[in-house]
């Protein structure tokens, strides 16, 4: 039998046979479209879920550098520079009126309120136990600045100030006008010369910077250092040097875990020098 003879019988088309051939082909032909429209989907939902994917891992990593170049890199920065001025006794206090004192050479690390979605809330959030040690540096920052402050209102008593006043007076006798400790410079020479006595003539001042400020200081320091001389200032001293003991040895420990946590951060992110520092790409472009 051949092929003809499935599709005639005694001279007559075999519509039988054809019916059944075409429907056949029509299914054999619908499964084809259907597998082709399925293969076309997955095509596209798996492209639509890498580049999904893409977004989201951008995001992250939009994030991440938010993390590092906000809030990392620049407490690495402030811990070591605070390591640095320990070991090198170059702390010292600024003070303001009102008996508001700052520590020059320390910094706070955390903000007092931490807003909610930051790059600091994040971090914290993800690394209780960094947070835990920030939060034990900046209570012992904000004793330090307490006892400062303490240690201001014993200096600046009526001894001390009638005391300055008269050397203040003796020194402008001897001074071109210029160089008078007059006007502003006098109401503001009781804050001066308590936090150049609390730090004992540790201050920010370049080898050729000469004011009235310093010439007095220099005339009449051991004087003046001598309001510092006693027992209730010198014990608040000795709980000064016992908290830059602490914070020496405290700030090792935040600064391993978030070099740490930065490795881990370039590593999975692929993050650039440059980007996890930038002022390595300012100075790179300068």
């Amino acid at each position: 039998m051949n092929v003809t003879h499935i599709f005639l019988n005694n001279g007559q088309w075999n519509w039988d046979v054809i019916s059944t051939i075409s429907s056949i082909i029509l299914s054999i032909s619908s499964v084809i479209l259907v597998a082709a429209l399925v293969w076309i989907n997955w095509r596209y939902l798996k492209k639509v879920n890498e580049q999904t994917e893409l977004m989201i891992n951008d995001r992250k990593r939009k994030r991440i550098l938010e993390e590092v170049q906000d809030f990392l890199t620049p407490t690495i920065h402030s811990l070591e520079d605070e390591i640095k001025a320990i070991q090198g006794n170059e702390i010292h206090w600024e003070i303001y009126p009102k008996d508001k004192a700052y520590i020059i050479g320390l910094s706070k690390l955390l903000p007092d309120i931490i807003d909610y979605g930051s790059a600091i809330f994040d971090i914290t959030t993800k690394y209780p136990n960094l947070k835990t040690q920030l939060l034990s540096h900046d209570k012992l920052y904000n004793r330090l600045n307490e006892l400062c402050g303490k240690i201001r209102s014993e200096i600046v008593v009526s001894e001390f100030k009638e005391r300055l006043r008269v050397l203040i007076d003796k020194f402008n006798e001897k001074s071109e006008i210029t160089k008078q400790l007059n006007e502003d410079r006098r109401d503001k020479s009781e804050d001066v010369y308590a936090a150049w006595i609390i730090s004992e003539g540790i201050f920010d001042r370049s080898p050729n910077q000469n004011t009235p400020y310093f010439d007095f200081w220099d005339r009449y320091k051991d004087e003046l250092l001598r309001f510092i001389n006693t027992s209730r200032i010198q014990s608040h001293k000795r709980e000064i040097e016992d908290i830059l003991d602490q914070l020496k040895e405290l700030n090792e420990n935040p600064l391993k875990e978030i070099k740490g946590v930065i490795g881990k951060y370039r590593e999975e992110y692929d993050l650039a020098k440059d980007e996890i520092d930038p002022t390595l790409k300012e100075l790179l472009d300068w």
